[in-house]
């Protein structure tokens, strides 16, 4: 599928994006807000993975969680 039958397949749809969404929180522990994170991300061009002690991760392998999402839905959140 080339990139013009891409677009006219999307363009009619509205589940799906264009692109992920990242969900960044404030570090209270290091007084950094959540635009603050988000800049750093965006500078070092690097996730650090949640672990066991600091997110919802229930294994010993440090994660990433994107979300292909519209962002009109999480408005509504």
């Amino acid at each position: 599928m080339n990139k013009k039958e891409w677009n006219n397949r999307i363009a009619n749809r509205s589940d799906f994006t264009a692109g992920l969404v990242h969900l960044t929180k404030s570090n209270k522990d290091k007084n950094k807000s959540s635009l603050e994170i988000l800049m750093k991300i965006l500078k070092e061009q690097n996730l650090i993975g949640s672990t066991i002690n600091s997110g919802y991760i229930v294994v010993d392998i440090p994660a990433v969680c994107l979300q292909d999402t519209l962002l009109y839905l999480l408005a509504n959140c």
